[in-house]
Parts: C-alpha cells; structure tokens; sequence
C-alpha cells in the first residue's frame, strides 16, 4: 500500500478523497443527473459525474456520451466534469477518446492502459483509474436523487468549528502596588 501511495506522489496524482476534490456523483440516467447538478447549483459547489462501471457493456458508449452531452447542454451555467467508465474495454476507451470524451476511466491491462495514456495525452484528455472512486456516492433511484445529492453536498460543507477563532489574548493581570 506505502508503495503505491509513494509512487502515486511521484507520478503527481491526486488523492480521489482530497480536501477539496469536487463531490462525485455516480448516475445512472439522465433524470439522476440532472438532479445532481441541480444540488449543486444550489449549494454553488462544482461536482463530478460519472458512469457506473460496467454500463459501457450494458448501456453502450452512443447512450452514455448522449446523456452527458444532454445534460452538459441542459445545464450549462453549473461547473461539473463528465467521467465515461469504460471499465476494461481498451476499444470503448479509445472510442470514447476519440468522441471527444475529456476524461475516460479503465482498468484494463497495463499494456493497454500506457497506449491509451499516450492517447489521452496527445487528445489533451485524462485517462483515470476504472472502479467506484472512494467516497463517491450513487444516484440510482431518480425519486430520490435530488435529496440523496443535497444531502451529501450539505455533509460536505463543513461549519467552521468553535474553536477555530483566533485565542484572544488573555486580559493583563492586574498588578498589586
């Protein structure tokens, strides 16, 4: 584990559960994904959505890149990113590239993995690690997306805690003559 976190730093990547990463919402439809840009309009945060894994097979590339260009459309004015989960299919990897697709996730061979990085690359795109990021949450049922979304954002803003005031200094003693 030490190895690989070592080596993550080195290659200069980034912590999927930073501090100040942008929420990840993982939506399965359009209606889910309207409703979690609307949370975030609301709560004024910039958020990620992303596929499920394995719905490249079951939804195919044509419907996913649809739905996130319609909701890119539909929802111009929020600030959110679009993730297509390829999951180990280096051919929808590298058709979703060459559809224009920003960002692309897969976790196929390694082999295969270095050829679509020098793709992404000369695309100016990124190519990210496949699989349920840590700390991303489902939007699945779309009766309930829009509160599951305002809940998370609302758990994500974190009040300022009480103590984190500056100390005052405390008042001077008085001094007996």
């Amino acid at each position: 584990m030490a190895r690989r976190q070592d080596a993550a730093r080195r290659r200069g990547a980034r912590a999927l559960t930073a501090r100040g990463a942008p929420p990840i919402f993982i939506v399965h439809d359009i209606v889910c994904a309207r409703a979690a840009l609307q949370a975030a309009r609301e709560a004024d945060v910039r958020i990620v959505l992303r596929s499920p894994p394995g719905a490249i097979h079951a939804l195919g590339l044509g419907f996913l890149v649809a739905l996130f260009d319609e909701v890119r459309q539909a929802e111009s004015d929020v600030p959110h990113e679009s993730v297509i989960d390829c999951d180990d299919d280096a051919a929808r990897a590298h058709r979703a590239l060459a559809l224009g697709q920003r960002q692309v996730a897969f976790r196929g061979h390694r082999a295969a993995q270095r050829r679509l990085e020098s793709v992404a690359a000369q695309l100016k795109a990124t190519l990210l690690r496949g699989g349920v990021p840590r700390g991303a949450s489902v939007l699945d049922d779309p009766a309930t997306a829009m509160a599951t979304a305002l809940a998370v954002l609302q758990s994500r803003a974190r009040p300022a805690k009480e103590g984190s005031k500056k100390k005052q200094p405390p008042p001077p003693r008085e001094t007996k003559p």
